[in-house]
């Protein structure tokens, strides 16, 4: 399992708790079960690998918006 990391979590509920909310019941399930079969398990992994893809890209997103406005102001 993944180390809980509190701090990184309480900035995250600070502007959206349900963000946060979601990943404790994900972890929560996992620890408690029930699982479905393996190959199920390992789609869904991969598919939740996706979607910490995408919130990566967001955060780069966000990122790289203030350099395009800048850029676009010059």
């Amino acid at each position: 399992m993944i180390n809980y990391d509190p701090q990184l979590f309480a900035q995250v509920a600070a502007v959206n708790p349900g963000l946060v909310s979601t990943l404790n019941a994900l972890v929560g399930q996992l620890k408690t079960g029930p699982l479905p079969s393996a190959g199920v398990l390992q789609a869904y992994g991969r598919y939740v690998q996706r979607l910490g893809d995408a919130v990566v890209s967001y955060a780069e997103d966000l990122s790289a918006a203030p350099r395009i406005e800048q850029a676009d102001a010059q």
